[in-house]
C-alpha cells in the first residue's frame, strides 16, 4: 500500500442496533475480584454485513490498480497446491544403502494442507486450523499437484545480493507463477483450474507454490547464498482473469522447510506459517508493524518502534488462533453490542470465544455501530489458553518466538477499521459501508480500508492503527520509543498475561483518562467522537471443563 494524497475526512453517523449477552456463570477457579450477576440481557446482532471477501472482492473489480482478490472465507474452499522442484534440490531424497526412495516431503505437504491432528504429529493441519476458528464455516481441500521441476538451481533463479544489498525477486516469482498454472492447464485441460475458483471471479481462490531449497536464513548454513526472496510470502499478479480458465492471482511462496519450524523433519509437520500466509489469502493485513523492522526514517521515530498487538496474534507472530475482531470481519462471528438503549451502569456476563464460538462485545463511540465489522469502536473479547490458543501457550514456536497468553483473561482491543470510497486518488471516510456501495465501484472508484498496523500504511493518519490491543495497566509498553527522550527504549514489546485485563486491581478498569495515550487523539476516537463509557471488569471464573466466563460492567465515563 502506498500513502495517498489529497485525503479529506468525512465523520457521519453511525446506526445504532440492539446487542445482547448474559450467559451463566462459571465456577472453580477465578480471577481476583468480586463476582457481579448479570443486570443486563443483550441480543446478538447479525454477522458483519459486509466482510473482508466482499471488500477484497470490489477492489479487485474496479480495474488493474488495485487487482486485489480474496480467498472466499465461508464454504467449501478448493485450493491448488504446487511442489516447485529446484536443481540439485530434490523433494524426494535417495535412501541411503537402498535402491529405494524417501518422497516424504511430498507426502507432508498434503499432511500440511488436508492431514489430522493425528496426521500432523504436533498440532493442526492448514484445514483443520480454520475449520476450528472459522466454527466450521470454512472448508478447505487441497489439491497438491505434480511437482514442477526446474532446470534451474535457486541461485540461477534468482540473483544472489550483492555486496550486502537485498534482492527483490518477485516480478520474476509471480512470472514462474504464471508458468506453473500454464504447465497444469497443459497437462489437465483449459479449464481445468475452474474447480479451484468458487466464487467466479475468473481467479483461483488459493495457490501455494512450495519450492525446494531452504528459505534465505537457513540458506548459509547449507551453502545457498542468502536472497530474500526465498522465504515466506504472499503476493498477486494483476493479469487479466478468466472465468473459463481462471489465472493465478494472489498466492503464497515458501519453502518446504517451514513445514518443519516447530518440529523436526520426518517427526511431523508444522503448519504455523502456512496458516498465517492464508490469513492473506482470506484478505487479513499482518498486524506487526514493518516501520519497526525496516527502521522506516520517513516516519517519525516515535510511530517506528510500535508493536499494535504485542506480537500474540496469528497475524503477528504467527502463533495462536485469529482474533476475534479478524473472524469478526471474515463473517464468521457476530458480536454482542452496547448501544444507547442500555441503561448504565450495566453489568454482562460474557463467555471465553472458543467454547462460545465466537462470543465478544462491541461498545462503539458516540457516533455508534454500522453494522459492519468496518468502523471504530472496542472489541471486548474473553481469551481462553483452550482450543487453537492451547498449544501455542505452552510451547514457543520456533527459537524465537513467545509463547502465547498462558491464564484466561480479558482483551480490550481497539479497532479503526473505517472504510473509504477513494475517488482519482482521493479519499473520504464512508461511516455506513454497505454492499450497494460497494457495488457502485468501478475503475478508478474503490473502497479500502483506511488505518494500518505499519504507520507508513496507514492513509490518514500514521498514529492511527487497524488494531491495537491495549494493555491491562494503562502503560504503553508496546512503544519502545520515548518521546520525552528520544530514546529507544529496552523494554520487550511481547504482550504477557498481564496484558490480559482481570480482576485483579490495576488490571481491571478501562476510561479514556487512563489510556489516552493508546490513542492518537488523546481521550477521543480517531473519528473525533468521545468514548461516553467506563469499563470494569470484576472477576473472571474458569469451570473444571476448562470454560471461562467474565463479568464486566459499563458505566457512564
Amino acid at each position: 500500500m502506498a500513502i495517498r494524497h489529497g485525503f479529506s475526512f468525512k465523520v457521519g453517523v453511525g446506526l445504532l442496533m440492539g446487542l445482547a449477552l448474559s450467559l451463566s456463570a462459571c465456577t472453580e477457579k477465578t480471577s481476583t475480584g468480586v463476582w457481579v450477576d448479570a443486570t443486563v440481557d443483550l441480543a446478538k446482532s447479525p454477522n458483519s454485513a459486509v466482510t473482508y471477501h466482499d471488500v477484497a472482492s470490489q477492489i479487485y473489480r474496479t480495474g488493474a490498480s488495485y487487482p486485489y482478490n480474496a480467498l472466499p472465507s465461508k464454504g467449501n474452499v478448493n485450493v491448488l497446491v504446487v511442489p516447485i522442484e529446484f536443481k540439485d534440490y530434490p523433494f524426494v531424497q535417495a535412501k541411503l544403502g537402498t535402491d529405494g526412495t524417501d518422497d516424504h516431503r511430498l507426502t507432508d505437504i498434503n499432511t500440511l494442507f488436508n492431514g489430522s491432528d493425528e496426521d500432523t504429529k504436533y498440532w493442526k493441519s492448514l484445514s483443520g486450523f480454520y475449520k476450528e476458528s472459522s466454527f466450521e464455516q470454512l472448508n478447505i481441500t487441497a489439491t497438491i499437484a505434480a511437482t514442477y521441476k526446474m532446470t534451474e538451481t535457486p541461485e540461477e533463479f534468482l540473483t544472489p545480493p550483492e555486496n550486502g544489498k537485498s534482492y527483490d525477486g518477485t516480478s520474476k516469482i509471480v512470472a514462474l507463477m504464471r508458468t506453473v498454472i500454464a504447465d497444469y492447464k497443459t497437462k489437465n485441460g483449459a479449464d481445468s483450474t475452474k474447480k479451484f475458483d468458487g466464487d467466479g471471479d475468473g481467479v483461483i481462490d488459493g495457490l501455494y507454490l512450495v519450492y525446494s531449497c531452504y528459505d534465505y536464513q537457513r540458506a548459509k548454513q547449507h551453502g545457498l547464498s542468502e536472497n530474500e526472496s526465498y522465504w515466506a510470502f504472499s503476493t498477486n499478479d494483476n493479469s487479466a482473469p478468466s472465468v473459463d480458465s481462471p489465472i493465478g492471482g494472489n498466492f503464497m511462496w515458501a519453502s518446504y522447510d517451514f513445514m518443519y519450524t516447530g518440529v523436526a523433519e520426518k517427526s511431523g509437520v508444522d503448519a504455523h506459517t502456512f496458516i498465517h500466509e492464508t490469513g492473506h489469502l482470506l484478505g487479513l493485513d499482518d498486524y506487526y508493524n514493518y516501520d519497526d523492522i525496516n527502521n522506516n526514517e520517513k516516519i517519525a521515530a516515535k510511530y517506528q518502534r510500535f508493536a499494535p498487538m504485542g506480537a500474540l496474534d496469528m497475524m503477528d507472530y504467527n502463533i495462536l488462533d485469529h482474533d476475534i475482531w479478524s473472524k469478526f470481519a471474515l463473517g464468521w462471528a457476530s458480536p454482542y453490542v452496547l448501544d444507547s438503549k442500555v441503561q448504565l451502569p450495566a453489568t454482562m456476563t460474557l463467555k471465553d470465544s472458543v467454547s462460545s464460538k465466537g462470543d465478544f462485545l462491541i461498545i462503539p463511540s458516540a457516533s455508534g455501530y454500522n453494522g459492519t465489522a468496518f468502523g471504530e469502536y472496542l472489541v471486548v473479547e474473553l481469551y481462553s489458553p483452550t482450543g487453537l490458543n492451547a498449544l501455542d501457550a505452552k510451547k514457543s514456536y520456533g527459537s524465537t518466538r513467545p509463547k502465547g497468553f498462558r491464564t484466561p483473561g480479558v482483551k480490550i482491543y481497539h479497532v479503526d477499521s473505517r472504510l473509504a470510497k477513494f475517488v482519482a486518488g482521493v479519499g473520504s471516510y464512508d461511516e455506513e459501508p454497505t454492499l450497494a456501495k460497494l457495488a457502485e465501484s468501478k475503475t478508478g472508484q474503490f473502497y479500502t480500508v483506511v488505518a494500518n498496523n505499519t504507520p507508513s500504511y496507514s492513509y490518514d493518519n500514521p498514529g492511527y492503527r487497524l488494531i491495537h490491543l491495549l494493555e491491562s495497566n494503562g502503560v504503553l509498553t508496546f512503544d519502545n520509543y520515548d518521546a520525552s527522550t528520544g530514546k529507544d527504549l529496552t523494554t520487550s514489546s511481547y504482550a504477557n498475561d498481564s496484558t490480559l485485563f482481570s480482576g485483579a486491581e490495576g488490571h481491571n478498569r478501562f476510561s479514556m483518562k487512563k489510556f489516552s495515550s493508546f490513542f492518537e487523539n488523546g481521550q477521543k476516537f480517531n473519528n473525533g467522537q468521545a468514548f461516553p463509557y467506563s469499563i470494569r471488569i470484576n472477576q473472571v471464573k474458569t469451570d473444571s471443563e476448562g470454560a471461562s466466563s467474565v463479568s464486566l460492567t459499563i458505566a457512564a465515563a
